[in-house]
């Protein structure tokens, strides 16, 4: 963006307009997968990701915030 009105300007037009994000990471903070929701997040983003993926994880913990 050229300048920091023009960056708050379409943050500000954006802000709420979406479910936010969903993403796989491991504990070292290595981002795997990373997904824009257009509406809320629910537990099928989070499958969405993973069938995503040539090889399936050994173990796997999902966080569902309500």
């Amino acid at each position: 963006m050229k300048s920091q009105q023009t960056c708050d300007k379409v943050f500000q037009s954006i802000w709420g307009a979406s479910g936010g994000w969903s993403v796989i990471l491991c504990l070292h903070g290595i981002v795997y997968s990373l997904k824009f929701n257009l509406r809320a997040e629910s537990p099928r983003d989070f499958a969405d990701l993973l069938l995503s993926w040539k090889h399936l994880p050994n173990v796997c913990v999902y966080d569902y915030a309500q």
